[in-house]
């Protein structure tokens, strides 16, 4: 299956000759759906109110071990409904009180490739 291409920050991607540029199963393709995961907010697709991390709405969080592990566990839950993420693995480190890393680890399953995707979320 094909997704529509969009940039990080943009609009969707256009071809040379002016159509929608689809993004092909590979890295990209997993990477644009991981993204799209962690920035959708929990209930924002209404038929599918469980799916989305609202990664943004942790900003100004004050970290202490129970809220690392409830977004740990959110980031989790999310990556086992990618069917492109294969064993995934996510971790947590609180940086300070208001910034944790996030670091994501899983095979991608159209190439096959162990990958890993790590941000941080805070002030």
């Amino acid at each position: 299956m094909y997704d529509i291409s969009s940039s990080w920050g943009g609009d969707l991607d256009l071809s040379p000759t002016g159509d929608l540029l689809l993004v092909e199963p590979g890295q990209d393709y997993t990477l644009q759906r991981l993204i799209r995961t962690l920035f959708t907010n929990p209930g924002g697709l209404e038929l599918h109110p469980g799916y989305g991390v609202g990664i943004g709405s942790w900003e100004g969080e004050t970290f202490g071990q129970a809220e690392a592990m409830a977004l740990e566990g959110l980031v989790y839950v999310n990556l086992l409904g990618i069917p492109e993420v294969k064993d995934p693995t996510v971790s947590v480190s609180i940086d300070s009180p208001t910034l944790v890393t996030v670091t994501c680890s899983f095979i991608d399953a159209a190439t096959g490739q162990p990958s890993k995707l790590s941000f941080g979320v805070g002030a």
